[in-house]
């Protein structure tokens, strides 16, 4: 490229970052993260590994996701007695009832 060309490109402008959470939402993952790590300890104290509170397929710690029995924009809360592991197939049942 010639010297004449280079003030026909401009540089690319900074996005902003994808990742921008509110200080709100935060607390609420900070939340979210606690609950499932007891909920994860307490399975593993009391079964041994991880699996699904549905159908009992077995999982490792990834293949689990935190499922609110009575949902948050129901006003359910973020605490143990609330949520219960679920494998990702009952997980959408779950939700597509």
């Amino acid at each position: 490229m010639k010297r004449t060309e280079l003030h026909r490109y401009t540089p690319l402008k900074a996005k902003k970052p994808m990742n921008k959470v509110s200080k709100k939402q935060r607390q609420k993952n900070i939340e979210q993260d606690a609950v499932k790590q007891e909920l994860i300890e307490r399975m593993m104290k009391r079964d041994g590994y991880l699996h699904c509170e549905e159908c009992g397929k077995n999982f490792d710690w990834l293949g689990g996701s935190c499922h609110h029995d009575v949902f948050r924009s129901h006003g359910g809360k973020n605490s143990v007695d609330n949520e219960k592991i679920l494998c990702s197939s009952c997980h959408s049942q779950n939700h597509n009832l």
